[in-house]
């Protein structure tokens, strides 16, 4: 990003390899069978005698779209001390920027 900002030559490392990017992830998970492609779930079940019913259950899915789980977001990368450094801001693809963003940070020695 600096590099293409600034119109001369660049001795820092980290700001002649900065970076920002945004990304999009999908992807799918089964139990071996086609038949057995959706998208990842989790059920909460609570047995309250104090609920009309008696219990209650909760089924949560990933976000995504149909069997896929995905994912979207921004980044920045860039180096240090001869590492890949990568900071992450992403947010599940069940709503557009809904809720709080799961940040990481990553450390490596190639993207």
């Amino acid at each position: 990003m600096f590099s293409t900002l600034l119109n001369k030559p660049i001795n820092n490392a980290f700001l002649r390899n900065f970076q920002l990017v945004q990304f999009f992830d999908l992807g799918s998970a089964w139990n071996g069978n086609y038949g057995g492609l959706s998208r990842p779930t989790v059920e909460i079940s609570s047995d309250d005698p104090n609920l009309a019913g008696g219990s209650l259950n909760v089924k949560l899915r990933a976000g995504g779209i149909g069997p896929f789980a995905g994912g979207y977001g921004f980044g920045a990368r860039s180096t240090l001390l001869g590492y890949f450094l990568r900071f992450d801001a992403g947010w599940q693809m069940n709503t557009f920027f809904g809720g709080k963003p799961v940040l990481a940070v990553s450390m490596g020695v190639d993207f």
